[in-house]
């Protein structure tokens, strides 16, 4: 791969996340709105951004896609993102496209100082207040210290 392509892909040194999330990140001046965008080609299909500001705890954030993946199947088109998982250092790497998850990357540092979660998600007939409705009260989810 030439080095300019190394930029789109997680765990190459090139890698450039702002770049990798920004060519379908709903965005204006480099803010990410939180709002559906509905495609001018078909109306189905939804473009939105998942914004998270707190840590979210890794068994809560994988159960919550694992829903995601199971329901919306081959209507997930995509989903890409970088999210902070509780407890571990640096931002995480994901990705996957209808049902098929690609390997979580860790990354050494985040590309900049905003270190919100942020799932860019494009689906067919799945709206964003569906799938932040299935994760909100997973949110809530503290473990109990025995």
């Amino acid at each position: 791969l030439l080095e300019a392509e190394h930029r789109y892909t997680p765990g190459a040194p090139e890698f450039s996340a702002l770049a990798w999330l920004a060519p379908e990140t709903p965005s204006t001046a480099g803010v990410l709105k939180q709002e559906t965008q509905p495609s001018a080609h078909d109306p189905e299909i939804r473009t939105f951004c998942v914004v998270l500001d707190e840590p979210v705890l890794p068994a809560v954030f994988f159960e919550w896609l694992e829903q995601v993946r199971g329901i919306c199947g081959p209507d997930l088109l995509r989903m890409k993102g970088l999210v902070n998982l509780a407890g571990i250092e640096g931002p995480c790497v994901v990705h996957a496209v209808q049902t098929l998850l690609h390997k979580l990357v860790q990354l050494p540092e985040w590309p900049s100082d905003d270190h919100r979660s942020r799932i860019v998600f494009i689906t067919r007939g799945w709206t964003q207040a569906t799938l932040e409705g299935w994760l909100r009260p997973m949110l809530a989810f503290r473990p109990v210290r025995l």
